[in-house]
């Protein structure tokens, strides 16, 4: 009885070994392979000339606040979009839930 102890000790220890270095070595693997990432660079904006009369700076912030107000409608547009489909799926979701037929 000793020796049948002794030797499925033994043979769980193998394969708790063998277990050990396969997960060890998958390990490895992962880390080897290098992830597939995009870097996106931004765009680079062309630097704006300097205007040199009060006008042309006047019509410079009246053109980066049309710019701002079109990127500002653009997030707004989105952000309802998103909202609109989130509404419809609880709506959609209310009209499949009958509570009286439970």
């Amino acid at each position: 009885m000793d020796r049948q102890k002794v030797l499925l000790g033994v043979l769980s220890g193998v394969v708790t070994l063998a277990v050990l270095v396969f997960v060890y070595q998958q390990m490895n693997k992962e880390e080897q392979i290098p992830m597939e990432m995009t870097v996106i660079k931004p765009e680079k904006e062309m630097p704006r000339p300097i205007p040199e009369t009060i006008e042309g700076v006047t019509d410079e912030i009246a053109a980066q606040a049309v710019e701002d107000e079109a990127v500002f409608n653009a997030e707004v547009a989105a952000e309802e979009a998103e909202m609109k489909a989130d509404s419809e799926t609880l709506n959609n979701l209310s009209e499949s839930y009958d509570e009286n037929s439970i």
